[in-house]
């Protein structure tokens, strides 16, 4: 009888034991299933959108710089309509601009992105100056002018503009990297984990 009883016991130790591991396993492997889950949704639906506002910023602000170039040309040779039209989608860019740069501000997880922000957001009332200044040189087909605005005010401005784009876009690229390198090391320590805890 005594052995029967002790036997009964190491069974139901064996199966309580075995319970016991196999839900600490679950609870591993539903541990990491989350955080891996976290890590990912994180990855496409934040760092990825940043990573597109912020590439769309620097694309917005170069092709400002580059539209500003064409007017300066277009004005020397005193093409008016071909002005208008650039002036027309030189608006829409700048418009753009302003509407990614609002996009991205509640996104801003640094100090290094909230300093690029608020750089971006006060130059767009200075390009804005500074290209009325221009189309109002090319109205009056002074090339010597014309030139002067572009060279003294457009240029030093949208140049300084599309360089903190470009910054705000590299800083992105590298903060998208880190997340990535994260989610593989999460990964790789849940995979430890899990086979520590099975073995």
């Amino acid at each position: 009888m005594k052995t029967q009883m002790t036997i009964r016991k190491k069974l139901f130790l064996s199966f309580g034991t075995a319970l016991v591991l196999t839900l600490a396993v679950s609870l591993g492997a539903w541990r990491s299933i989350g955080g891996l889950g976290a890590t990912v949704n994180g990855l496409i639906k934040v760092d990825a959108r940043k990573q597109f506002l912020a590439d769309d910023i620097n694309t917005a602000a170069s092709e400002a710089l580059s539209l500003e170039r064409a007017i300066l040309a277009r004005g020397i040779m005193e093409d008016k309509t071909t002005i208008e039209q650039y002036n027309q989608q030189f608006r829409e860019d700048l418009e753009r601009l302003r509407k990614r740069v609002d996009e991205y501000a509640p996104l801003i997880e640094t100090a290094e992105g909230r300093g690029l922000i608020d750089t971006l957001r006060t130059a767009q009332a200075e390009i804005q100056r500074n290209h009325e200044d221009l189309v109002r040189a090319d109205s009056s087909w002074e090339g010597a002018k014309v030139a002067k605005v572009f060279t003294n005010q457009v240029l030093p401005c949208l140049s300084g503009v599309t360089a903190v784009a470009e910054r705000l876009s590299t800083m992105e690229g590298k903060l998208m990297a880190a997340t990535g390198q994260a989610a593989e090391s999460w990964v790789s320590q849940s995979r430890w984990i899990m086979i520590v805890m099975i073995g």
